[in-house]
This record gives C-alpha cells, sequence and structure tokens, in this order.
C-alpha cells in the first residue's frame, strides 16, 4: 500500500465491521506451521496494527532504548523492506544514544516471511540467532549506530 493511503486504510479498518479473513484462502484452515497459528486474522487487529505503526513512525520520535535490531529477509510478502529501513534511518537519526543493527537476508536464501519460529515450515532461527548473539555480544560502542 502507498505510505500516503494508510493512515485512511488503518482507519478505515479500525470503524468498518470487523472481518475474519484467511491468511491463505488457497489452504483456508489447512495453513502449513504451528498449531498455535490462527488460519485467519481479524480486520480490526490489522487496522490497529497499522495503526500503531503510524504512531511509532512520527518524525523526529526518539527511542528510548541502548540497542534495536532489525533482521529482515528479502522474499518477506508481507513487510515492505524499503519502509522498514526508512524507520530505522528516521530512529537512528533521532536516536544518537542507540545503536543499531539492521540486516537483510538475500533474496538467494529463499527466507520467507516467519523466519524465527522454530515450527514454521522453512524457519531460519539458527541464522538469525546467530547474527542476534554475534551483535548482542559484542560491547556497545563497537557497534553504536553501525548496521
Amino acid at each position: 500500500m502507498p505510505d500516503p493511503l494508510t493512515p485512511a486504510f488503518a482507519a478505515a479498518l479500525t470503524r468498518l465491521p470487523n472481518k475474519m479473513m484467511w491468511w491463505d484462502p488457497r489452504v483456508r484452515e489447512n495453513l502449513p506451521g504451528p498449531p498455535y497459528n490462527y488460519p485467519r486474522f481479524p480486520t480490526r487487529a490489522l487496522g490497529e496494527a497499522l495503526r500503531l505503526g503510524l504512531q511509532t513512525a512520527q518524525p523526529d520520535r526518539a527511542l528510548r532504548v541502548n540497542r534495536l535490531g532489525v533482521i529482515l529477509t528479502e522474499n518477506d510478502k508481507a513487510v515492505n523492506n524499503a519502509r522498514s529501513r526508512r524507520l530505522v534511518e528516521q530512529w537512528r537519526a533521532a536516536s544518537t544514544g542507540t545503536d543499531f543493527f539492521i540486516y537483510e537476508f538475500p533474496a538467494s536464501e529463499n527466507i520467507p516471511h516467519d523466519f524465527i519460529d522454530p515450527l514454521q515450515p522453512d524457519a531460519r532461527t539458527g541464522k538469525v540467532n546467530a547474527l542476534l548473539v554475534e551483535w548482542l555480544t559484542k560491547p556497545q560502542s563497537e557497534n553504536k549506530g553501525n548496521y
């Protein structure tokens, strides 16, 4: 969705009647993955998630954390990686005391959206955990502002 339309879309989803949507209408309740996954999602929850995202993306919003790590995958069909990188850049500019880490798995690794849950098909928990452990075990001064 284009950035300028996101606020209106979020507002509509939070005000219109709630509807349960299939994550994948082709397989419906036979969605592969962990038994605790819901095969559908509520449109109101999506609207609230978008609204929360818009609040976190306010200009000049400084973070109140020492470290922030973001791991993306080029194969993600659910997340706009360019928008995620812009948000990290925005936070980085406003949060001089925060150590940033950002990594994007290349498309050639064929890593899907939900790559951290060990019960997801095609999960890459080991790769993600190794990146996080490497980053988090370095002294903060070595990481300041790096990605």
